[in-house]
């Protein structure tokens, strides 16, 4: 006799997965993040280098590596940020 899955069950451990892979995503793009900055890279805040980050991306999206992935992320949140922070005074 098969076991009856509760829904509620079920949704709560979907839900409980989707996070835990966010929070190691995010992780890795945090990392990620800091090795750039500790190497000398900065301008990550500058709407500026929108278009540049904007064509890293194209450029990384056929390269199809999880390292290519977070920084892909890791554009993406830039490109983001510029959106959606108030400018600095």
């Amino acid at each position: 006799m098969s076991e009856e899955i509760d829904p509620e069950e079920k949704e709560y451990d979907d839900k409980m997965n989707i996070i835990r892979a966010n929070k190691k995503f995010a992780k890795a793009m945090l990392t990620r993040m800091l090795a750039k900055y500790d190497e000398g890279l900065r301008g990550w805040d500058n709407p500026d280098n929108r278009s540049e980050i904007s064509f890293r991306i194209e450029q990384d999206v056929w390269k199809n590596t999880t390292a290519k992935a977070v920084d892909i992320a890791n554009r993406a949140m830039m490109l983001y940020m510029f959106d959606t922070e108030k400018p600095k005074d």
